[in-house]
């Protein structure tokens, strides 16, 4: 039972954290990157 509650907590918290970390990430480039890359 627990398992089904806490693994979409988990896939939250980790989206959480690459969504920050992709938001630091481009943060950190001067320019903005071509919309080519983000396909």
């Amino acid at each position: 039972m627990m398992g089904k509650i806490l693994a979409p907590l988990k896939e939250g918290a980790l989206a959480k954290l690459s969504c920050r970390l992709f938001a630091q990430l481009l943060r950190s480039y001067p320019e903005p990157l071509p919309s080519q890359a983000a396909e």
